[in-house]
């Protein structure tokens, strides 16, 4: 590991260039009987360029999107696009100490919302569809929660590298990480471990291998009664434990830019016998 903790600096992306990257993203989620699987693919072209103020400015443009949704979920493929489209371009705003600072087009991003939102109030009425805005309305008015979204669950992170910007090379690192809310709006901590493996040449990618496991003591347990009791409706003399089951990924990146090549993550989440969910990120790097 020696070559490795030699190395002076973090893993970033720095200068100015562009690529074209291919998402993948798989879900199954089973809650007691009724399962639904859907499946995203993405092109995103990420741009990245030094600015006079010392920070850098990455534009994140998504150039072509598919979905197959469970033939069970009503008109869902239509909501999901009009929402999805809000963020299909994302300016980001990043220091000198490779740190995301804000989203330089978040005016622009709360206007497009705010037409979405009309546009699905007028074709769908009741309180199902004001529910289901009412979340995005905290997610795309406010700057630090649709900041923490996108870096986390949407993976713009990773172009970002926020798999590693808060340490520099030193082998082997744990930190503590928020994952997005799923019991009502409640975060998932998770205590993750994050290993950086030496290639056999200098020239070889760098590989950073993580894995996670639940923080039960970070956990917000009322939130998860709730959910349990309310949403599952599991009686409460029933005991249902909450495992993250797996939780592990693989990434490399380019030996001298540090931009992703290749990414892989994977995790399953269980509430006893009554809700099961299992996701899968894929990233590979394309010809721009």
């Amino acid at each position: 590991m020696q070559r490795l903790t030699s190395i002076p600096r973090d893993l970033q992306i720095t200068g100015t260039g562009q690529q074209l990257f291919q998402l993948h993203t798989s879900t199954y989620t089973r809650i007691r009987e009724s399962a639904a699987e859907n499946s995203f693919q993405r092109r995103l072209q990420v741009t990245w360029e030094d600015m006079d103020d010392g920070r850098q400015l990455i534009s994140c443009q998504v150039v072509q999107e598919k979905m197959e949704l469970d033939s069970s979920c009503t008109h869902l493929e239509y909501i999901i696009k009009a929402i999805s489209a809000v963020t299909h371009y994302v300016e980001f705003y990043v220091d000198g100490k490779q740190q995301v600072t804000g989203i330089a087009n978040m005016p622009d991003i709360k206007e497009i919302w705010m037409d979405t939102k009309a546009r699905l109030w007028a074709d769908y009425k009741g309180m199902e569809i004001q529910q289901l805005t009412q979340g995005y309305d905290n997610r795309f008015g406010k700057e630090k929660a649709l900041l923490d979204d996108l870096l986390q669950y949407n993976l713009y992170g990773l172009f970002l590298n926020r798999i590693n910007t808060s340490y520099p090379f030193s082998g082997e690192k744990q930190l503590e990480k928020q994952y997005n809310a799923i019991f009502n709006h409640a975060p998932l901590p998770v205590t993750e471990t994050r290993r950086i493996v030496e290639g056999k040449s200098l020239t070889d990618p760098l590989r950073v291998q993580i894995s996670g496991s639940l923080n039960e003591t970070q956990l917000d347990t009322a939130a998860l009664g709730q959910y349990l009791f309310e949403t599952l409706e599991i009686p409460a003399s029933e005991e249902a434990e909450l495992l993250l089951e797996q939780y592990q990924g693989d990434y490399l990146l380019h030996h001298s830019s540090y931009i992703p090549l290749k990414a892989d993550l994977k995790y399953r989440l269980t509430i006893g016998n009554a809700y099961v969910r299992k996701a899968a990120f894929r990233i590979d790097l394309l010809e721009s």
